[in-house]
């Protein structure tokens, strides 16, 4: 059995989606995008337009977590930025998606100090989740 890569620092810049999709893009650059799960890590579910998203990308040899740069907290450019992603993700050959919510002091904590412990409990609660709910235009 493979031993579980470690993760690294979140990649990006809090609240910059463009900076951080230009960061995600060069890290998953080269990998079997195909064979990933990407997560989504979010603070609100059902209220989208508040929401902070950061994004998780599962690898056998790597796993890529940014920092919350996407998501309706950050407007127009958020929201816009995580739609972006996520259609690059899916035209790298991407197809396992999922959500894992958190209270916003958790995903916080989360991301201040990623660990293995954190991956285990963002596995036991993401959801299979439709990424074009996240690239809904809005009324």
């Amino acid at each position: 059995m493979k031993p579980i890569p470690a993760i690294l620092e979140p990649i990006g810049l809090a609240g910059s989606p463009l900076e951080t999709i230009e960061a995600l893009e060069t890290a998953l650059r080269g990998q079997k995008n195909a064979d990933a799960i990407v997560v989504l890590l979010t603070d609100w579910a059902e209220h989208r337009e508040q929401a902070r998203v950061a994004v998780l990308v599962l690898h056998a040899e790597q796993i890529v977590l940014s920092q919350t740069a996407f998501g309706g907290r950050y407007g127009e450019a958020g929201r816009l930025g995580l739609c972006h992603l996520l259609t690059w993700l899916l035209e790298q050959g991407v197809t396992n998606f999922k959500e894992a919510v958190f209270a916003p002091h958790e995903l916080q904590r989360l991301l201040d100090n990623p660990n293995q412990q954190v991956l285990v409990q963002i596995r036991a609660i993401a959801n299979p989740i439709d990424p074009a709910i996240y690239c809904q235009k809005r009324s």
